[in-house]
């Protein structure tokens, strides 16, 4: 079976039997690994000759494009967040997922904490599956795009790293003390000091704050964050009789593949660059996770040459799934070398007639066959053409 036929026995046989319990559950550790090295083995009949995961880049990036199982799982987890995050409101499961997340350090928050920095949140108390969803949140960047909703300006969070987290510029330990206090979003606090953000004296008996100065700090820093045109909304908010809609579309995201200082050509992120996490596709998801996950041993590599190959087999001589000229040419200079040989063994057939000695002549062709033509090896073959 060819290396083409392989892929597709693993990636549409095999492997898609799992999607449905990856996308629901967990698997236990190392489960996930067995069964790739398992299905690793199959691809390669015992022989690997270049690193797993080039094999799991598509083909166009140098790749084979075989699945890998942890990466499917991670983009199952951000398509989940996704839909959680600009699905439907009638989802039968968003209920059941807000109640967990409100859970989170006391916060009550849902959709709101993936405004914040996720790195920051003690998750321990959470299902695994919500723990997963957190741990591949964190290995892409985020960043804000678009005008937000009146009521997304109210839930943006003032704690954990959002652009109107102050802690630690006036008041110690702030974002425990507001924690503590319920003033988690900036829908609290205008509620509690108006929307221009000036009532200092309430804020400091809801806190617990003796300093009238320290208090004064802290709202003109919170002012100072806000853009003008965000004033004006909750100055508008302020006047209206009725709130802001709650349905309201999620804030919109763009996203990223975090590689932490690690680059190369294998991991320069096409059509993974920036997508926008509300429309971005599961496939995009993939690769993107293919990169992230596999960014350290993807860092530096231009392409690697199975050096350690059977003679005759010219697949340890190219870059995985790529023909560059550099084949096209050797094979070029394989076929003018084969015509050579062939018009030599001609002429020393005619030759041995004239002479009476077919006999020795057979046999002296046959110490100077080419290697690569014994058992075994009597078929050169390319990654590409089994592909």
């Amino acid at each position: 079976m060819s290396y083409r036929g392989r892929t597709l026995v693993i990636n549409n046989l095999a492997a898609s039997s799992l999607w449905h319990k990856l996308a629901c559950v967990d698997p236990p550790p190392n489960l996930l690994a067995n069964i790739q090295a398992q299905l690793v083995d199959f691809f390669w009949h015992g022989l690997h000759w270049i690193p797993q995961s080039v094999l799991h880049l598509p083909k166009e990036e140098g790749g084979q494009g075989l699945v890998q199982l942890s990466s499917r799982a991670a983009a199952f987890r951000l398509q989940f967040i996704q839909r959680l995050l600009t699905g439907p409101r009638d989802l039968v499961w968003r209920a059941a997922a807000s109640g967990l997340l409100h859970t989170v350090k006391g916060l009550g928050l849902d959709r709101a904490l993936f405004l914040m920095d996720t790195k920051m949140l003690d998750i321990s108390g959470l299902p695994m599956f919500y723990r997963g969803l957190f741990k591949i949140w964190n290995v892409f960047k985020k960043q804000n795009k678009g005008c937000r909703s009146v009521h997304w300006l109210l839930e943006e969070p003032l704690v954990y790293g959002r652009r109107l987290d102050i802690s630690g510029v006036t008041v110690p330990a702030l974002s425990r003390t507001l924690i503590s206090s319920g003033i988690v979003t900036l829908r609290e606090l205008v509620n509690i000091t108006g929307s221009d953000l000036s009532r200092a004296e309430d804020l400091a008996a809801h806190m617990g704050l003796r300093s009238r100065r320290v208090v004064n700090q802290l709202l003109h820093r919170w002012r100072s964050a806000l853009t003008s045109e965000e004033r004006v909304q909750l100055m508008d908010y302020q006047h209206t009789e009725t709130g802001p809609a709650e349905d309201e579309s999620f804030p919109r995201l763009n996203i990223a593949p975090d590689l932490d200082g690690c680059a190369g050509p294998l991991l320069e992120c096409r059509s993974e660059g920036e997508m926008d996490f509300g429309s971005v596709s599961g496939k995009l998801l993939y690769r993107a996770c293919v990169k992230v996950l596999n960014k350290k041993k993807l860092s530096g590599r231009e392409g690697y040459l199975a050096r350690n190959c059977p003679k005759g087999q010219a697949a340890g001589e190219q870059e995985t799934g790529t023909v560059t000229e550099n084949n096209q040419e050797r094979e070029q200079g394989e076929n003018k070398q084969d015509s050579g040989e062939d018009n030599t063994q001609t002429e020393d057939q005619e030759e041995n007639k004239e002479q009476g000695t077919t006999t020795e002549s057979q046999e002296g062709r046959k110490d100077t066959e080419p290697e690569g033509k014994e058992e075994g090896f009597g078929r050169k073959f390319t990654f590409l053409e089994d592909f």
